[in-house]
């Protein structure tokens, strides 16, 4: 077999061509890769720092040299100052609407007004007081006791003494008559729609007494029964209401005492008013009342000459007093104020003649109609505020005659 020598030559620099250009290839490709690779990794490097800087970057604060200063808005101010007043103020008569005021120290300023007032009352002494049913003596008419007593009523909002009785009577002359006073209490008769006396186990006898008329003359005067001093108690009657009675029980047949009446017309009707005919069983249910009021007056007493306030209806500027024993206490927050430097207050009773102590008065005075501007300056710190309040005018406002003065805003 001949062998080509020439084209087994050609055919091996093939193979080395190709064995060449192959290893080439996979060098390069592995380069690239290699390059790819390391140029990835060098991103997520960079990429890492970048995300590093960004939260370096927010950790970071400004910083600031200068301080800030600003108007803040106004400010309301309310001024207080004091009044304590100890002296003694004496209420003679409170009845005496010329003598029952007393005046204390305010400022000049009405604006400048209390707050808050606190009043102490001591030694409340009650005298008697006198009741009026009808005075206007002689009156237009007599009802006489033939055959029965006569009754007038009265009421009383409180229990309490009863000291003395006035009734207006006439007598024949040259007469001499005994007349015994007595006290029902009341009840309600819904069929004359009428207060009318008690039954019989509710009468008491309060008193007596006996006159003689001058010779040749009828006795026309008041009649006086003093010193009674009768507990009536409210509990034990209806409506507050009590009658007064008056019948003969002595002398002749023609002595007959008269009570004077005035007809209703006049002055109205200020009491119940009965003339009894059913002799002693005093069954006033069958009565009407008359159309006239029989002339009396009373005079009634405290249960104590040193009462609670309540009992006798102690007032300042209208509002009660309260306390007891002679001994009271009054308050109020109802402004108060006065451009003539005085409050004047006004001590009143249900009571007549009423007599106490003012002890202590004492006034908080208030003003708050106000303003204030004011500033505010923040510091290069950040930690420290500083706040200014000021006023044009200042505060020239206080009274040397006050105490306890104070500034709120």
């Amino acid at each position: 077999m001949r062998v080509d020598y020439q084209k087994t030559k050609k055919i091996g620099f093939l193979f080395v061509f190709l064995a060449l250009m192959m290893g080439v290839g996979i060098f390069l490709r592995f380069q690239t890769v290699n390059s790819n690779s390391f140029r990835s990794q060098k991103t997520i490097e960079n990429d890492n720092s970048d995300e590093q800087d960004i939260y370096s970057y927010k950790l970071q604060t400004s910083e600031y040299s200068s301080s800030i200063k600003e108007n803040g808005g106004d400010i309301n101010i309310s001024l207080y100052q004091v009044l304590s007043d100890t002296s003694l103020k004496s209420i003679v008569n409170t009845s005496d609407s010329n003598n029952n005021t007393f005046t204390v120290s305010s400022p000049y300023d009405k604006n400048f007004n209390s707050s808050y007032t606190y009043i102490e009352i001591g030694e409340i002494i009650s005298h008697n007081k006198t009741i009026v049913i009808e005075e206007s003596a002689p009156g237009n008419g007599t009802e006489d006791t033939v055959n029965g007593d006569l009754a007038a009523s009265f009421t009383v909002e409180e229990d309490l003494y009863l000291e003395n009785i006035s009734v207006f009577l006439t007598t024949s002359k040259n007469k001499e008559a005994t007349v015994e006073v007595g006290l029902y209490n009341s009840s309600w008769d819904p069929a004359t729609n009428a207060s009318i006396p008690g039954a019989l186990g509710t009468y008491k006898s309060i008193g007596n007494f006996t006159y003689v008329t001058p010779v040749g003359s009828a006795l026309v005067s008041w009649i006086e029964i003093r010193n009674l001093h009768y507990y009536l108690n409210n509990s034990l009657t209806e409506n507050y209401t009590w009658f007064i009675s008056i019948i003969e029980t002595g002398g002749p047949p023609s002595a007959h005492p008269s009570w004077h009446y005035v007809d209703d017309i006049y002055n109205g009707d200020n009491s119940y008013s009965y003339h009894h005919q059913g002799g002693a069983s005093r069954d006033w249910g069958a009565d009407q009342p008359h159309d006239f009021t029989l002339i009396l007056t009373l005079n009634k007493a405290a249960k104590s000459t040193s009462p609670d306030s309540a009992e006798i209806g102690l007032k300042i500027n209208g509002t009660n007093i309260i306390g007891t024993n002679g001994q009271g206490t009054w308050n109020t927050t109802e402004i108060l104020g006065s451009n003539s430097g005085g409050l004047e207050f006004n001590i009143t009773a249900d009571w007549d003649d009423v007599e106490c102590n003012v002890t202590l008065v004492q006034i908080n005075y208030t003003k708050t109609n106000l303003k204030a501007n004011s500033s505010f300056t923040v510091e290069g710190s950040g930690q420290d505020i500083l706040w200014n309040v000021s006023r044009s005018n200042g505060f020239n406002l206080f009274d040397n005659r006050f105490e306890n003065y104070a500034i709120n805003y």
